[in-house]
C-alpha cells in the first residue's frame, strides 16, 4: 500500500499539499497588497478525483461563489480577474521552483513582465516610416518583473502576423514604402518569459506626391 502514497514519477503526494499551501498563499499576498483586506481560503485535504487521479501536483481552487460577498463584488472586474490568474501563474512558478531545490523564497523565480503601456503609433510621410512606441509596465508586487526586451509584430490587412522583431528599445522605427494599412502589437520579455500582447494598433503612410 505503500506506493498510493507517491505519484507515478515517485514524488510524494504531499507535494500536492504544498502546492495548494503556495497557491493559496500566493493569491492572499498578492489581492491583499492590490485590493485591500483579504481573506485566505482553507486548505482541505480530501478524496477528489480530480486530485487523486492526476500523475502530478494538483490543486482544487474554487472562486467566485455566491456565497462569498468579497468574491462576487469583483467577479465581473476584469482587471481583478486579470490579477487573480496572474497570481495563480505565480504560485504555480513559485512551486515548480521549490520542487527543483531552488528556494522560492530566498531566491525569487524571474516573473513574467506585463503587458506594455501607453503603445502609440505616428506616421513620418518623410522619411518613410512609422514610429512605434510604448512604454514597460513596472509590477508593483514584483521587482523582478521587469521587461529586458520587445517583440514588436506586424501584418498587413491581407496577410497573418510576422514572426516579430526583436528590440531593446521601447521605440521602433517601420519602414513602410507604400500605403498598405499595417498593424502591430508588442510583447515585453525576459527570462521569465513573455507578456500578454498589447492592444493591436494600425498605421498607414501616405506619401505625399511629387510637386
Amino acid at each position: 500500500m505503500g506506493c498510493l502514497h507517491f505519484l507515478p514519477g515517485g514524488q510524494n503526494r504531499l507535494a500536492s499539499r504544498d502546492f495548494c499551501d503556495i497557491l493559496l498563499q500566493q493569491i492572499y499576498n498578492d489581492l491583499s497588497r492590490q485590493y485591500g483586506s483579504w481573506t485566505r481560503r482553507q486548505l482541505y485535504d480530501r478524496n477528489y478525483g480530480e486530485t487523486r487521479i492526476p500523475r502530478i501536483p494538483s490543486a482544487i481552487l474554487e472562486m467566485f461563489s455566491h456565497q462569498n460577498y468579497a468574491d462576487m463584488k469583483r467577479a465581473l472586474d476584469p482587471a481583478f480577474k486579470f490579477s487573480l490568474a496572474r497570481s495563480i501563474y505565480k504560485g504555480i512558478l513559485r512551486f515548480v521552483t521549490s520542487q527543483h531545490n531552488q528556494s522560492a523564497l530566498s531566491v525569487p523565480p524571474i516573473v513574467a513582465p506585463l503587458p506594455v503601456h501607453g503603445f502609440a503609433v505616428q506616421a513620418d510621410p518623410i522619411n518613410h516610416h512609422i514610429r512605434l512606441s510604448w512604454k514597460a509596465t513596472v509590477d508593483s508586487l514584483d521587482a523582478n518583473a521587469m521587461p529586458t526586451s520587445y517583440i514588436v509584430y506586424t501584418r498587413t490587412q491581407d496577410k497573418g502576423w510576422n514572426n516579430g522583431i526583436v528590440v531593446t528599445d521601447s521605440i521602433y522605427d517601420f519602414e513602410a514604402p507604400d500605403s498598405l494599412l499595417y498593424q502591430f502589437r508588442v510583447e515585453a520579455v525576459n527570462d521569465g518569459g513573455r507578456s500578454m500582447p498589447s492592444e493591436t494598433l494600425c498605421g498607414r503612410l501616405t506619401l505625399t506626391p511629387d510637386v
